[in-house]
């Protein structure tokens, strides 16, 4: 069975406890945007971090980002029935940023939340549980 690797950032600016989100057009099922974590595929000879980096510019233009740690890992499979193993990150920017996103990947629009609001807006059960273990690392944050 093919598996693919991807990388996933809960995008978290620290002082103000939000964390950003993207709205975006699934890959697969085009026909309405959800809110979304920055996720993308690990290329050959990149790193897990190396691939976070790219994927965090390509999709948001952040560039001034610290990745802090792994805090996650879920497996799922896509409609095509490849299995992906997703590790997730904390990585810590500022809201004041310019974020660009881009419409190429079907990113349509952003917002910084909080943590609460985070969750009830995500589609997806394993980007919610994403959530719930950054709650595990930074327990001042369960607003």
């Amino acid at each position: 069975m093919k598996t693919e690797q991807k990388v996933q950032a809960v995008i978290l600016d620290k002082s103000s406890n939000r964390i950003l989100l993207l709205r975006r057009y699934d890959y697969y099922y085009k026909k309405k945007p959800f809110w979304r974590l920055v996720k993308g595929g690990v290329e050959k000879n990149e790193s897990s971090r190396q691939a976070l980096r790219r994927e965090i510019k390509e999709e948001t233009g952040l560039k001034k980002i610290i990745i802090s740690k792994k805090i996650h890992e879920y497996i799922y499979f896509d409609p095509r029935n490849i299995k992906m193993k997703v590790r997730c990150y904390i990585v810590f920017a500022d809201k004041n940023d310019k974020i660009i996103p881009d419409k190429k990947e079907g990113i349509v629009g952003f917002k910084w939340v909080s943590l609460k609001l985070a969750y009830r807006l995500l589609k997806y059960k394993d980007e919610k549980d994403t959530i719930k273990k950054l709650l595990n690392h930074f327990p001042f944050s369960k607003q």
